[in-house]
C-alpha cells in the first residue's frame, strides 16, 4: 500500500544516514583542523545512553498511559531512540533517529517508524506500520536523573498525538 512505501522510503533514508554518520565523526576525532587540537565537539566526552519512563496522554485513545524510550548515542548530535507506549489496550512501539542542535542542548527532534495496534480498531486486527515524528525538551546529558517532556506524532492511517512527561536516567 501507499503508506508502506512511504514508511519503507523513510526507513531507507534513515539507514543511509546511519551508515554515513560514523565515518564523519571518526574523521573529526582523528584529523583536527590545521594540525592542532581545536575546541571541537570531538573533545567532549561521548554521551552516555539514557533510559526514560513517562506518563503520556494520547489524543486518539483519549486517555493516559505509560511510555518509555532508550537513547543510544551514535555521535554527539545523533542517537538511535527505540520507544514504546501502552494506552488502554492500544500499543505503539517504534524506532526513531534523534537529532540535537548542540551536543549538550536540551532540544531533540527526529522521526522514524512506529508499529501501532489496538487504537480503536476491531478485535484481532494486526499491527500497522506508520511514520512518526517527535520533538522533546530534555536533559543536557550531564545529570544522572533529569525531567523531560515530549510531543510525538504518529502519521499515516493512524494519526495521533502523544504528549509525555517523565524522567530520564543515565545508564553508566
Amino acid at each position: 500500500s501507499n503508506v508502506n512505501r512511504k514508511t519503507l522510503g523513510l526507513a531507507a533514508v534513515l539507514l543511509v544516514g546511519l551508515l554515513l554518520l560514523p565515518q564523519s565523526t571518526w574523521a573529526q576525532r582523528h584529523w583536527p583542523r590545521r594540525g592542532r587540537r581545536s575546541r571541537s565537539v570531538s573533545r567532549l566526552a561521548f554521551p552516555a545512553p539514557r533510559l526514560a519512563a513517562a506518563v503520556a496522554y494520547d489524543t486518539r485513545v483519549e486517555g493516559f498511559g505509560a511510555s518509555g524510550s532508550l537513547d543510544l548515542p551514535l555521535g554527539h548530535y545523533v542517537s538511535l531512540a527505540p520507544e514504546g507506549a501502552y494506552f488502554r489496550r492500544a500499543w505503539r512501539v517504534g524506532v526513531d533517529l534523534a537529532f540535537r542542535f548542540r551536543p549538550r542542548g536540551i532540544l531533540r527532534f527526529g522521526g522514524g517508524v512506529a508499529f501501532v495496534k489496538g487504537v480503536r480498531w476491531k478485535a484481532g486486527e494486526s499491527w500497522r506500520t506508520c511514520p512518526s515524528a517527535f520533538l522533546s525538551l530534555g536533559p543536557r546529558r550531564v545529570r544522572p536523573v533529569s525531567p523531560y517532556v515530549e510531543a510525538r506524532w504518529t502519521l499515516g492511517g493512524v494519526s495521533t498525538t502523544t504528549l509525555s512527561a517523565g524522567l530520564s536516567f543515565v545508564l553508566r
